[in-house]
């Protein structure tokens, strides 16, 4: 069976192989198979055959390989590919949260761990992306939700395109709060959280021009949680 994925720009046809279905939350983001789209054959193989559950070899061309004791490995595999190729079309894929503001969607920065899915999980129907997003840099930029993660949760990611208005680094704190930061210290964030393959990146130079254009055209912050729903007033004050 072949499906076909888009997140905005990044897309991509997946050839299963028999016994292998797609996790049942990017059901929204199928669309029809497009002619120019890399497609990519999805294999299950013995545990022992894919190192952590899953292995990719490619990138136009990708052959992605899950384990057969870890179906869900698929996601991490599928997620290094795309992100991979995003520079192609491009886009990069940025681990950070959004949640939309008057005119599109603040991203929100921070380390694994701080808070981001948290605070989404607090801005409800204002969750536009839990864990991360497909990022153009246009002006202005424009996002669009990437659903892999561990962690399911389908209700805090939404389809469709939103400006970004705000690049923020996300914080804990005692009491809400925002403060506006230097756009040169936005560089380093973006930077920072901007997936890509872990070894040589042949796409390095592309994905740096893109993901440093970002802060040219949304301005940056630093955004205090306290993990109350107050915590988007700021936002919305900044």
């Amino acid at each position: 069976m072949t499906v076909a994925l888009a997140f905005g720009p990044l897309r991509c046809g997946l050839a299963l192989a028999d016994g292998l279905v797609l996790p049942p939350e990017f059901a929204r983001w199928q669309v029809a198979p497009a002619s120019g789209d890399p497609l990519w054959e999805l294999r299950v193989a013995p545990a022992a055959g894919a190192h952590d559950g899953a292995s990719v070899t490619g990138t136009d061309e990708a052959v992605i390989t899950v384990s057969g004791d870890h179906p869900r490995a698929l996601i991490g595999a599928l997620a290094t590919a795309l992100a991979q190729r995003a520079p192609t079309v491009g886009a990069v894929v940025l681990h950070a949260a959004a949640v939309t503001v008057a005119g599109g969607v603040a991203l929100l920065f921070a380390p694994s761990g701080t808070g981001k899915s948290t605070f989404a999980a607090i801005a409800g129907p204002r969750s536009f992306a839990h864990n991360a997003v497909v990022v153009t840099a246009g002006d202005p930029p424009t996002a669009w939700a990437f659903p892999f993660a561990g962690d399911a949760r389908p209700a805090l990611d939404q389809t469709g395109a939103r400006a970004v208005r705000l690049l923020a680094r996300l914080e804990r704190g005692t009491a809400p709060g925002f403060e506006w930061l230097p756009r040169s210290l936005a560089t380093t964030t973006v930077m920072r959280h901007c997936a890509r393959a872990s070894t040589l990146d042949a796409l390095a130079v592309e994905r740096f021009m893109i993901a440093s254009a970002l802060p040219l055209r949304a301005p940056f912050g630093r955004l205090l949680a306290s993990r109350d729903p107050r915590d988007l007033d700021p936002l919305d004050s900044a």
